[in-house]
């Protein structure tokens, strides 16, 4: 019978989380512990990386994105009427983040692309409604502003990691 310190061990432990801006990386350490006559004690790191993604601007799009779609269908929840203009904007506006979030479980790197391109052009869209709303005075537009920037933001983010991917492909 082998001594109880050669008995196989294993546990796992949650090692470090990391607060970037509003989202968190979580990274998971499987130490396993084998025995062995030599090397009772020898160990086998595995480190498991649950992000979302391995690109940084590719996660803070992501989060963005469903931030904006959120705060998007809070606005359309106040508006009374304008029910076909409403609507429009919800699904332009959720599609962007449905699309940014498709894009991370692409079959190849033009899928990648064009899941991007997609998004731009609901983001193209969603703007086009903003300004709509803004333009007939249909809510607040200190409100219509904010997510206006917002959407501006995701564009540009969106433009630059199209250029990125093309220029990688």
């Amino acid at each position: 019978m082998l001594p109880l310190h050669h008995a196989p061990i294993a546990f796992a432990t949650v090692a470090l989380y990391e607060k970037t801006h509003h989202f968190v990386k979580v990274f998971f350490i499987l130490l396993l512990s084998l025995s062995s006559c030599l090397f009772p004690f020898s160990f086998i790191y595995f480190l498991y990386t649950v992000s979302g993604g391995d690109n940084m601007q590719e996660n803070k799009l992501i989060e963005m994105s469903m931030n904006f779609s959120v705060s998007v269908l809070k606005l359309t929840e106040t508006i009374k009427g304008h029910y076909s203009l409403v609507n429009q904007l919800e699904k332009s506006a959720t599609s962007i983040g449905a699309n940014i979030h498709e894009s991370c479980y692409a079959q190849s790197k033009s899928d990648f692309i064009s899941k991007l391109q997609i998004a731009l052009k609901e983001c193209h869209e969603t703007k086009y409604w903003l300004d709509l709303f803004t333009r007939a005075s249909v809510c607040e537009f200190d409100t219509l502003q904010k997510l206006r920037n917002e959407c501006d933001t995701i564009r540009r983010i969106l433009v630059s990691s199209i250029n990125t991917a093309k220029s990688n492909q």
